[in-house]
């Protein structure tokens, strides 16, 4: 069980081509001072912790390191720290790696190799398995058996599909996974008959309330689903599918020459690995964190948003466990550490989680959220903290590194944030993602909240909506306050389903607060993008939005040659980036047109062309310069 380094590397090398090298995660153990403590499995760790609790409860007098030899720490429990576990002001406590090793810290089993082959079929007992959704061969995760097919109808617990299927007779342990606008729908099902499915809960809020606002809150027909789990569908190779009954594992190999008794799969035991309570001054670097399960809720999964389901959200909305927790702690960090193969949320900080820094890290193959400033198990929907002092704050995510996540809830984001204070999202690498790249704020309206004070700056996010729609590379909502949103890239975004609202820059219901400046949005394609979207049925208001570089017309801005001439974290576009414009038939439709040009910039709104608004946007009682976007719209020929 490796962790992917290398991965690190190859990615910074690609991004300092595009941007100036703006995320450079370091090796922070190179430079810790020598181990004081060491340990090389499970045991030997929670003997090293005893012992500094002992030092700790004398009276710290230096730091401490502690150096993880090289391999895996299996859990059978969650590693837990509280606050006998802390650091002082002037003594910090580190737990890493020893330099120039990789310990993985994991809830990981590793199949016996009893397989027995039938047909093109090998099947596996594993007694002492409960249920999991995730499997991994040599690192690499497997997928379950699954059956795409097409929405037709959904009526109560009841989905029809437009193909002709034959549902009768599914396992009992089959699922569904049914797509809607910007949310996800994972149920147990329970019988099937002909194209239609009966799952074991109701689906979306449309099922539950007839307020049109909740329409797009459920599976929506023409969308996806997929059949998952089931034996009839068990036919690709690297599928697999588990009984909780019987207790077998089957799976379909790559080749016909492989053998999987030669092989190593792991399977997840924990839904979380790390819980951290009451803890402060302490460090966590270098380290990989991998093999979290997910566990279906008892319900079903009903997406809302942003990684958060519930059937009536407005009594209880919910967010399953993350593999990392931190709460009541403060004055931590997190340096250079790889988070992958978790099955739900990444790394989350719930209430009273202060001055917390995220920095230099790798988020890949995260089943949810990578990662939450603001984490709540259950809440209502749209209420703050009580009281409101059990808010997150100044928390800094800076320098990661954030690919190819949302794996197991598509309606899941690269970075979380919600009811939270001065928090401060900077110099990330986000892309691949189903869904948005980065959410900052949690009510749809101007409701004054502790959230505030968010800066969003030199962020490169791309290739994101690869599964869902109404979404953005940035989105906020609700009230914030003196936020900041600058100097970001969002480019490439692509939806499923060109006629939804999807944005470089998302300002959904209630937004405001932000200053938005210096960004550049380029290369996003569908019927109603728009650089800064803002919803009509609650506008956004007095947000000052000035100096950004937008094109739209797939794919218009070159963006290898940005960084030479924008130097990042500082650009300054006052007049058209020269040589960064690709020309020609851009949209590939045959001829070089009105629709093939991106490449005039206002003049701060007075030509009156149209694309152009000329009117008091910061609401400061007058028309001026600070009211007018730099544009680049596409009539420029």
């Amino acid at each position: 069980m490796n962790s992917p380094s290398k991965k690190i590397f190859i990615l910074i090398f690609t991004s300092a081509i595009l941007w100036g090298g703006m995320v450079s995660p370091s090796p922070v153990w190179a430079q810790s001072p020598p181990c004081t403590h060491t340990a090389s499995d499970v045991s030997s760790l929670l003997t090293v912790q005893n012992t500094i609790r002992t030092e700790i409860s004398g009276g710290l007098a230096r730091n401490i390191t502690v150096c993880l030899n090289g391999g895996t720490y299996q859990l059978t429990s969650p590693l837990r720290f509280d606050n006998r576990d802390s650091g002082t002001g002037q003594y910090t406590i580190t737990y890493q790696s020893t330099p120039g090793q990789s310990a993985v810290i994991s809830s990981g089993k590793i199949i016996a190799s009893l397989w027995t082959k039938s047909g093109n079929i090998w099947t596996n007992t594993i007694s002492d398995a409960a249920s999991f959704r995730q499997l991994y061969l040599n690192d690499n995760p497997l997928p379950r058996a699954s059956k795409a097919f097409t929405i037709a109808s959904v009526s109560g617990k009841q989905i029809t599909v437009k193909e002709t299927a034959n549902f009768s007779n599914l396992s009992p342990d089959a699922e569904l996974l049914a797509l809607g606008s910007f949310s996800i729908y994972r149920e147990k099902i329970i019988s099937g008959n002909g194209n239609t499915l009966t799952a074991a809960t109701l689906m979306g809020l449309a099922s539950v309330d007839p307020d049109p606002g909740y329409a797009g809150i459920a599976p929506i027909p023409g969308r996806p689903l997929f059949v998952e789990n089931d034996p009839k569908y068990l036919d690709q190779p690297g599928e697999w599918i588990f009984s909780t009954s019987s207790k077998t594992l089957k799976y379909v190999p790559k080749s016909a020459t492989e053998n999987p008794n030669s092989e190593q799969f792991v399977y997840p035991v924990l839904d979380q690995l790390l819980i951290i309570n009451g803890s402060k001054n302490l460090k966590f670097n270098n380290l990989t964190f991998a093999h979290s399960k997910w566990t279906l809720p008892a319900g079903g999964y009903d997406g809302l948003q942003a990684g958060s389901y519930g059937m009536d959200p407005y009594t209880a909305t919910y967010f399953s466990p993350p593999a990392i927790l931190t709460e009541f702690s403060s004055n931590l960090e997190f340096n250079s550490n790889t988070f992958w193969h978790l099955g739900s949320h990444g790394l989350a900080l719930g209430q009273g989680s202060n001055n917390i820094k995220i920095n230099g890290n790798l988020f890949t193959d995260i089943g949810g959220n990578s990662i939450m400033v603001g984490y709540r198990p259950q809440f209502v929907l749209e209420t703050d903290w009580n009281p409101v002092s059990l808010a997150p704050q100044r928390n800094d995510i800076t320098n990661n590194i954030i690919y190819s996540t949302a794996t197991t809830t598509w309606d899941a984001v690269g970075i979380f944030a919600a009811f939270s204070g001065f928090t401060t999202i900077s110099n990330n690498l986000i892309h691949d993602l189903p869904y948005s790249g980065i959410s900052a704020g949690f009510i749809w309206n101007t409701t004054a909240t502790s959230m505030k004070n968010t800066t969003i700056k030199n962020n490169y996010i791309h290739h994101i909506s690869l599964k869902l729609n109404d979404s953005g590379g940035i989105y906020v909502l609700g009230n914030q306050p003196n936020s900041v949103m600058s100097n970001n890239a969002t480019t490439d975004i692509y939806p499923p389903n060109p006629g939804s609202a999807v944005a470089g820059i998302y300002f959904d219901n209630g937004s405001t607060g932000w200053k938005v400046q210096e960004n550049i949005i380029a290369n996003w394609f569908c019927s109603d993008c728009q650089p800064n979207h803002v919803p009509s049925d609650s506008p956004a208001n007095f947000n000052l939005v000035s100096n950004n570089v937008y094109g739209s017309v797939p794919p218009v801005i070159d963006l290898t040659k940005i960084g030479p001439q924008i130097t990042f974290p500082t650009p300054t576009p006052t007049s058209i980036p020269t040589g960064i414009f690709n020309t020609g038939d851009i949209n590939k439709d045959g001829k070089v047109d009105i629709f093939d040009y991106n490449l005039l910039f206002s003049d701060f709104g007075k030509t009156g062309k149209p694309g152009f608004t000329t009117s008091d946007i910061n609401s400061d009682g007058k028309v001026d310069t600070a009211d007018y976007d730099i544009l680049i719209v596409n009539y420029g020929k």
